[in-house]
């Protein structure tokens, strides 16, 4: 007898279709629901094509107890090129960084890292994420990591994706160069002008939304896929639907891969700043946004999947050439595993209060930057689990509406 795989769960799109989202792989099916009904009774052909679908992507099993499909093996690296940064955001928590260039020299032996980690760890896709700090303002090193990345993974047989997080505000110079290794590229936008101005002003206290728009306009021009993300907390939230109707004149929302809403968790704050919200205010908050987004024509940030958390399957490199297990660590000398010409290891963190738990599948435990930063122990849960609970069918109901398609309307 068929059944929904343990790591996807159904959701109604319509009064005849049905989504089953795939937590691991993040892929969907949309299926009849009388046909899907007659899957689970045995009612359908071994050999219907769109049974095969639904067993080749993992969606259905014979078995209840089967283990996942095995996907891309996959390694993760975040590296730092500077920890300096050009912006001032009020709610920034990496400020207690010295501002510290990466040299050629350490990029070349982040190279020789790189190397050995894919040689050796029977990887089959590297995800190489250029990181800050503001990244570009190091762009000598990032031109040279950027090119010599494609021919390492080229000449190892190793499929490589090379993004970019950065601010926006020196992209017009620097996006006719990234077209040549970038394959995305993810701008920061807080809000219409003084809203967005106010909360990340250059170091000087001038506004960059002005030169973040020529940035993300010139990136997009230049044939760059990306992403808008837009960090969201009580100073801003009743302003998102502002930039959305901007974005949307602007002719952006055509142009972009989607639109991400991230909260400031308070954690992850200033000691000072207290603008982030509860775990309650966010969902209602959060679905607002993604439903206002997919009104008016926007393709929104993909459901979680797969873990998401790169802690124990991935890494960052700071500047001088020390390893982390991810990008929240970055800068805490008790969370530095190596350094990438010595001898360094993942570290291996199994929550055990999870196993039950139906959301494991794209939790893992939750975050453990936040877990440790909220006086945790790296093997203790930080819970998503009411989050998920108020906000993953929804969610994944409004993502396939934004990708099958809607001209858009109002919000």
């Amino acid at each position: 007898m068929m059944h929904v795989a343990p790591w996807c769960l159904t959701t109604s799109l319509s009064s005849s279709m049905v989504i089953i989202y795939n937590m691991l792989s993040g892929d969907y099916a949309l299926v009849e629901g009388d046909f899907l009904e007659k899957v689970l009774c045995d009612e359908v052909s071994p050999d219907d094509s769109d049974l095969r679908m639904l067993i080749d992507g993992g969606f259905v099993v014979s078995d209840f107890s089967s283990s996942p499909p095995r996907g891309v093996r996959e390694f993760s690296v975040f590296v730092s090129v500077t920890s300096r940064c050009n912006l001032r955001c009020v709610y920034c928590y990496e400020s207690f960084r010295s501002g510290v260039d990466m040299s050629l020299d350490v990029a070349s032996k982040v190279l020789d890292w790189l190397s050995s980690v894919l040689s050796g760890g029977g990887y089959e896709r590297l995800v190489f994420v250029h990181y800050g700090g503001e990244p570009l303002l190091n762009p000598g090193v990032i031109t040279y990591l950027g090119r010599e990345v494609r021919k390492l993974c080229s000449r190892l047989g190793v499929e490589c994706v090379e993004c970019l997080v950065t601010n926006g505000t020196l992209l017009s110079g620097f996006s006719s160069t990234a077209r040549e290794f970038i394959d995305f590229v993810q701008v920061t936008i807080d809000g219409v002008g003084l809203v967005h101005d106010v909360r990340r002003p250059y170091v000087d206290g001038r506004g960059s939304f002005c030169d973040v728009i020529s940035g993300l306009l010139s990136a997009l021009d230049h044939g760059l896929r990306g992403c808008i993300r837009v960090n969201v907390d009580r100073g801003n939230v009743d302003r998102v639907p502002e930039l959305l109707h901007y974005l949307r004149d602007l002719g952006v929302y055509r142009k972009i891969n989607y639109i991400g809403f991230s909260p400031v968790y308070p954690p992850q704050a200033t000691s000072t700043y207290s603008q982030a919200l509860s775990l309650d205010e966010w969902c209602t908050h959060f679905l607002k946004l993604l439903r206002c987004a997919v009104d008016l024509g926007f393709r929104i940030q993909p459901p979680p999947a797969g873990g998401g958390c790169t802690f124990g399957s991935g890494a960052a490199i700071d500047e001088r050439g020390s390893v982390y297990p991810c990008p929240g660590f970055l800068g805490i000398e008790a969370m530095c595993l190596g350094r990438i010409s010595g001898y360094w290891c993942l570290p291996r963190v199994e929550v055990k209060a999870c196993e039950d738990c139906r959301f494991k599948w794209i939790c893992e435990g939750g975050c453990r930057y936040l877990a440790y930063v909220t006086g945790r122990g790296l093997n203790e849960r930080y819970c998503l689990k009411p989050y998920y609970e108020r906000v993953l069918e929804e969610h994944v109901r409004l993502f396939v509406k934004s990708v099958e398609g809607s001209e858009g309307g109002s919000c």
